[in-house]
């Protein structure tokens, strides 16, 4: 299973804690710095992925089983025609 990290930012609202993107933007903390959250829109901040409920974790980490397949099904693809 995909592992998700204090590390590891999404956008959310504020008031349910749910994201506001598609489960497939994650950020690194070094792209998230305080200065976004205060020129943010009042009803958004970006939050640790640790930070989420667990039903949404699982739902990244089901989106980044679906990117480690698609990457894995190129890298084939590349190595066999390339």
């Amino acid at each position: 299973m995909s592992e998700l990290y204090e590390t590891d930012y999404v956008l959310v609202d504020k008031k349910t804690r749910k994201p506001v993107e598609e489960y497939c933007y994650i950020y690194h903390y070094t792209s998230v710095i305080d200065a976004f959250n205060s020129v943010m829109n009042d009803d958004w901040e970006y939050i640790s992925m640790n930070e989420l409920d667990k039903s949404e974790q699982l739902k990244y980490k089901e989106e980044l089983k679906k990117v480690k397949k698609m990457e894995q099904k190129y890298e084939w693809i590349n190595n066999r025609w390339f």
